[in-house]
């Protein structure tokens, strides 16, 4: 194995290793959400419990409108109107419904990406979006953890793309 071999190993074993470190299970119990439509509370989750463990894959299966891009979204805390109770833990420790949004996120079915945005503009761009209160020292520094982690060093200037524009591979 040549000596760039071998750092290269070396640096994905640390990598993972402090990725490890990072991860911890996230468990829910009885969650429930609901809206007000018109006159009616319309009751979308009701008294449900699970967990997502550190380094497992999780699918959520079920017909559309069941509910599972609403558990999602109360998970991250992404929704701003409507009835929410429950307990969410990461690690073990509650977290407040606030924080929710700063701690938590989810890949989602369909891309919402700007296509024309390269990948460092890209997460600028959500960085922004997401973590406002952080100094831009900071936010830089979110960013290239960010690049790091995902190992995109090599296409952090390319576009994104998508259908009408060339840009990254699947895989990137």
């Amino acid at each position: 194995m040549s000596d760039t071999a071998t750092k290269d190993v070396e640096l994905a074993q640390s990598l993972e290793s402090q990725q490890l470190e990072l991860q911890v299970p996230i468990t829910f119990s009885d969650i429930s959400y609901s809206v007000q439509i018109k006159k009616e509370n319309k009751v979308i989750l009701t008294g449900l419990d699970g967990s997502f463990l550190p380094g497992r894959m999780c699918a959520l299966f079920g017909p559309s409108g069941c509910g599972k891009t609403s558990l999602m979204d109360v998970l991250a805390g992404r929704k701003t109107t409507g009835t929410i109770s429950g307990t969410i833990r990461f690690g073990g420790a509650v977290v407040k419904k606030e924080d929710l949004k700063h701690v938590c996120g989810y890949v989602e079915q369909f891309d919402n990406l700007v296509e024309e945005l390269t990948v460092v503009e890209m997460l600028n761009y959500a960085v922004e979006l997401k973590l406002p209160a952080l100094s831009r020292a900071e936010k830089h520094d979110r960013v290239e953890e960010v690049i790091s982690l995902l190992q995109l060093q090599g296409c952090r200037d390319t576009m994104i793309g998508g259908e009408l524009v060339k840009g990254l591979s699947g895989g990137q």
